[in-house]
C-alpha cells in the first residue's frame, strides 16, 4: 500500500518548472520512505531509498546551485549551499543512526526529512528564487 506523510500542493511552487519538478521528486522519495516504514518492510528496503534520496539530493543541489549563483549575492548564495551541505550530512548520518539504531527512529528520521523539505522549499528556495 501508498502512504504519503509529505502531500505536494501549489504553495510549494517557485516558478521555475525544473526546480518544482525536482522537489516533487524529492518529495515522492520521502514518500516511498514513509510507506516502507507504514507497510513494515524492514531496513533492508530502506536503505536503497537513503542512497536514491542522498544521489538525487545532489543532482537536485547542483541543479538549483548553478541557477543560485547567478541570481545571489555571493554571501547569500553561500549560505544557502552552507543549508545544501547539511541537509546532504544529515541523510548520511540518519542513514549510519538506521544501521546502528534500526527502525525505532524512523518515523523521527522521516519526520525530520519532511520538515526540513517542507521549510526549505517554503523559506528559503522561495526567498531565494524571488530575487532579482
Amino acid at each position: 500500500m501508498k502512504y504519503e506523510i509529505f502531500i505536494w500542493n501549489e504553495s510549494y511552487c517557485i516558478g521555475f518548472e525544473m526546480i518544482d519538478k525536482q522537489h516533487k521528486e524529492l518529495v515522492s522519495i520521502i514518500n516511498e520512505i514513509y510507506s516502507v516504514f507504514m507497510n513494515n518492510q524492514g531496513i533492508n528496503g530502506l536503505m536503497p531509498l537513503f542512497d536514491k534520496l542522498t544521489d538525487y539530493t545532489r543532482y537536485h543541489f547542483t541543479a538549483e546551485q548553478k541557477i543560485l549563483e547567478e541570481k545571489l549575492s555571493e554571501e547569500d548564495f553561500l549560505d544557502h549551499l552552507k543549508k545544501h551541505e547539511y541537509f546532504i550530512m544529515k541523510i548520511e548520518r540518519m542513514k549510519s543512526q538506521l544501521n546502528d539504531e534500526g527502525e525505532k527512529i524512523l518515523f523521527e528520521i522521516i519526520n525530520f526529512l519532511r520538515n526540513w523539505l517542507q521549510d526549505h522549499i517554503l523559506i528559503e528556495d522561495k526567498e531565494a528564487f524571488s530575487q532579482k
